[in-house]
């Protein structure tokens, strides 16, 4: 079935047969999961838990992509998105950050500022890179299917096109346009047709020009066990060596790769057209080889990382049972897209009643994850709420700081990662450091 066949058929789901990456059909489950529902949907008006749908991660034989099957109409899958880049400190620093570092290392000779040059956010959200981009003279433009966020970026004066990027929209929106760079933060993991997504950055980008994407590291993932990033909207976790092949076949070379901590462990990666001035300016062998080292340290060119993944991933949900089956009820801080996977893979969720967080488009709503209104944060109290489990994984410091009164009322949290641990006032320093 092709993803196109979506929209005729009426199909919220279905299960590929293929790579995503080298169409083989030669794949194994690695790890087994718990259906879970699709994360940012939440209703104004009382619902019931949403339907959900198999997350199993899947390791191509032939070329080593890790990847989910599981297919989500892109329509039900990005509607209602409600991340907005802009709205985390750390990340708008990240991107000025990668944004001062680009031209730096591919335009030594530009002094620190392009002139002009054409710059294309793919999944631009709210036009937070692109402002940084902007700043260091590129003139840019966006693209996003999602119109909650592009409203956003529009309105600091960008030229945004709401539409999915694939290579037949590259070709009807820019048509003969070409872009000295072509930029995919945290979306090149996020396309149904990764072969059409490719594709279409092969149409638009210039023939010196550079291809900068960051993803979720495949390697962090497994030596962290960052059980939490698996989710749908989440179709593949990258590994160097799935890249290369990937993006051979397609004429681009990787010239080098930052590891950050973004999402607790990711990637940016710089790729150009082989035999271009980019690669010249921008090729680090040894980074790669670095990174491509640890991979095979760790397994990832096989299936024999998820060994390891898995034996934490029974160990961790072993301990939150049996923790949780002497209360009745326990709530949920958090409203994240990595909720809903954590809770039900940790064999929690019957027990969550209640979901606190203080995300401006998620407080009043009603949550996918069982249908619960989320309350803001500051109505959380030991007289309410005894036990909270923290949903919100990658913030657990600072959200357990932020509710030092709670512990010291007599309130306790329970982490499940990145180890299983119930946190109180005796504890919270050790936790916190």
């Amino acid at each position: 079935m092709q993803i196109s066949n979506f929209v005729e058929e009426g199909l919220i789901h279905y299960k590929r047969t293929q790579c995503r990456l080298c169409g083989s059909m030669d794949l194994s489950c690695v790890v087994p999961m718990e259906p879970i529902p699709i994360s940012e949907h939440y209703e104004v008006n009382a619902c019931k838990d949403a339907k959900r749908y198999p997350i199993d991660i899947y390791q191509c034989n032939d070329c080593s992509a890790v990847q989910t099957l599981d297919e989500i109409s892109a329509d039900f899958l990005w509607k209602d998105y409600t991340y907005y880049s802009g709205m985390t400190t750390r990340i708008r620093e990240h991107f000025r950050e990668f944004a001062d570092s680009l031209v730096k290392r591919a335009y030594p000779d530009q002094l620190g500022k392009v002139n002009g040059l054409a710059a294309l956010d793919v999944g631009c959200n709210d036009g937070t890179l692109l402002e940084s981009l902007r700043d260091k003279g590129f003139d840019v433009t966006g693209i996003d299917p999602a119109d909650t966020v592009t409203s956003v970026c529009k309105g600091k004066g960008i030229t945004t096109h709401v539409e999915l990027f694939t290579r037949n929209n590259a070709e009807k929106i820019f048509r003969e346009s070409k872009f000295s760079l072509v930029t995919a933060f945290n979306v090149f993991a996020h396309s149904s047709d990764l072969e059409s997504f490719l594709e279409g950055v092969t149409y638009v980008l210039g023939d010196e020009g550079v291809f900068c994407f960051e993803v979720q590291y495949l390697a962090d993932v497994c030596q962290k066990h960052i059980l939490g990033t698996f989710f749908h909207e989440h179709m593949v976790h990258y590994s160097i060596t799935a890249l290369e092949a990937f993006l051979g076949r397609h004429g681009l070379e990787i010239c080098t790769v930052d590891n950050n901590d973004i999402q607790m462990g990711s990637i940016i990666v710089y790729a150009a057209y082989s035999g271009s001035v980019m690669v010249r300016n921008l090729k680090d062998d040894e980074a790669l080889k670095r990174l491509k080292k640890r991979e095979r340290d760790l397994g990832i060119d096989n299936c024999s990382w998820s060994f390891g993944f898995r034996d934490k991933m029974l160990k961790n949900r072993r301990k939150a049972q049996e923790f949780i089956k002497e209360h009745r009820e326990i709530a949920a801080y958090g409203a994240a897209r990595s909720g809903p996977s954590l809770a039900i893979q940790n064999g929690i969720s019957e027990k969550v009643s209640a979901i606190f967080d203080d995300h401006p488009a998620k407080v009043g709503k009603y949550s996918p994850f069982k249908g619960i209104r989320v309350q803001p944060s500051d109505e959380l109290t030991p007289a309410n709420q005894k036990i909270t489990v923290l949903l919100a994984y990658l913030h657990y410091k600072p959200i357990l700081r932020q509710n030092l009164e709670y512990m010291e009322e007599g309130g306790k949290f329970v982490l499940l990662w990145p180890e299983f641990a119930v946190v109180d006032q005796s504890n919270y320093r050790e936790i916190v450091g």
